[in-house]
């Protein structure tokens, strides 16, 4: 594959090639929820860099030398209307009409997606070595924020799992379970803004997780069984179903969410005996 610059006078409508004969332009649409509105765009772009073949022929027929190019191809999130091709091809056909001499004669104008690349996607993933994302220390500021809106609630729950600690010792846990709730929180948030898909695989394990709590509750018979099982569960099932993360970022995770059970429900603690 050959990687178009685009930072000198543009790619001339080629995102990269390949040396097999194909040529790769991408678009997202800006609009995703008015499928007629996001074909629109869809269709004028790829009409848009499809001429560009025509219109800079020089450039192009620099750039790829002897080789020629077979399929042209418009790749995309999502492709919803069939409108899209068919206006592709009818400009496709204007490209092998002008005689380019570095179009093959199989020309085709393709578009494509993800979904058409599910299998290789799947596989990347399983090959990813972690996110690069430094684990940001929970603030002051978001420490005491959580604290003033969950303090009372978390209290009254740590005093029912364990009803032989201190208010000293339950003044700790309480503020170790309040800090992994922030710093989990710190860490999806990262992951939404630099890595959707592994925010997106996470919050599904979580998900999941927490409909099995409230379904059948924590296992355990005592309350330190029944974190460290749903520890235990949260950490596995991230491990199986993102192994893009990093070993400390499933641990931030797990032990956050937790925190956050602890702090919001489900996970809750029967009065002693």
């Amino acid at each position: 594959m050959q990687d178009v610059p685009d930072a000198v006078q543009g790619d001339a409508g080629l995102e990269f090639i390949t040396s097999d004969g194909c040529c790769y332009q991408s678009y997202a649409p800006e609009e995703t929820s008015n499928k007629a509105k996001a074909a629109s765009a869809m269709k004028s772009k790829g009409a848009r860099d499809l001429r560009k073949l025509i219109n800079n022929r020089d450039k192009i027929s620099a750039i790829l030398g002897d080789k020629k190019i077979s399929n042209w191809i418009l790749l995309c999130p999502f492709l919803d209307n069939k409108d899209v091709i068919s206006h592709l091809q009818k400009v496709a056909k204007e490209v092998t009409e002008a005689g380019l001499p570095f179009v093959a004669s199989d020309f085709c104008a393709l578009v494509q997606c993800q979904d058409d690349f599910d299998t290789e996607f799947q596989l990347l993933r399983s090959k990813a070595v972690g996110a690069p994302l430094p684990i940001k220390k929970p603030s002051a500021d978001q420490l005491e924020t959580a604290a003033s809106q969950l303090d009372q609630r978390v209290e009254d729950k740590l005093k029912r799992a364990f009803p032989s600690d201190g208010n000293a010792k339950t003044e700790k846990r309480k503020k170790n379970f309040v800090y992994a709730h922030v710093e989990r929180e710190n860490v999806l948030s990262d992951l939404r803004d630099e890595y959707p898909d592994f925010w997106e695989a996470s919050n599904e394990c979580i998900a999941a997780e927490e409909r099995r709590l409230e379904m059948a509750g924590a296992e355990g018979d005592t309350a330190s069984q029944q974190i460290n099982s749903s520890m235990d569960r949260v950490e596995k099932a991230l491990k199986n179903q993102v192994p893009g993360l990093s070993d400390r970022q499933v641990t931030s995770i797990s032990q956050g969410q937790v925190g956050t059970w602890l702090l919001e429900c489900p996970l809750d603690f029967e009065e002693p005996n």
